[in-house]
C-alpha cells in the first residue's frame, strides 16, 4: 500500500500543483488490496484521499500552491482552504479510467464495493 500512496502523491502533485491533465488507468487485474479500491472510490466521489499526506508533507505542497491560489483569488491560506484548492485542481485535471471485465463475480463485487461507479461514472461496455 505504501507504493500506492507514493503513486497517488505523485499523481496529486502532477494534477494539482503542476496542473497537468492526466489519465489514471486502472484495471481489475491490478486489484491487490481492497484499501486501494476505497482510495479510487474516494477520488471518484470527492477528489480526496483521506490521510494521504502527513502534516509536513502537505506543508511542502502548500508552499507550492499558495502563490497560484492567491493569483486566482484565494484569500484564506489555512490548511483546509489550500487543501480544498488542491482538490479542486486535481478534480479538474485527473481523469480516472477503470477497465474491468464484466464476466464473473469480481465485477459485481467491485460495483458493490465502489458504488460511486454507478453514481458518478460513465460505464462503457464493449
Amino acid at each position: 500500500m505504501n507504493n500506492v500512496c507514493a503513486d497517488l502523491k505523485r499523481l496529486y502533485k502532477m494534477c494539482g500543483v503542476d496542473k497537468k491533465p492526466t489519465m489514471f488507468l486502472f484495471t481489475d487485474q491490478q486489484v491487490v488490496e481492497e484499501g486501494f479500491l476505497e482510495d479510487i472510490s474516494n477520488i471518484l466521489s470527492s477528489g480526496e484521499v483521506p490521510n494521504l499526506y502527513k502534516a509536513e508533507e502537505f506543508e511542502e505542497m502548500k508552499q507550492n500552491l499558495v502563490d497560484e491560489a492567491k493569483k486566482e483569488g484565494l484569500v484564506d491560506e489555512s490548511q483546509q482552504a489550500v487543501f480544498a484548492y488542491l482538490t479542486e485542481r486535481v478534480r479538474a485535471n485527473l481523469h480516472v479510467v477503470l477497465c474491468m471485465s464484466p464476466v464473473g463475480e469480481l465485477f459485481r463485487y467491485l460495483l458493490w464495493l465502489i458504488h460511486v461507479l454507478l453514481l458518478a461514472a460513465f460505464l462503457d461496455f464493449y
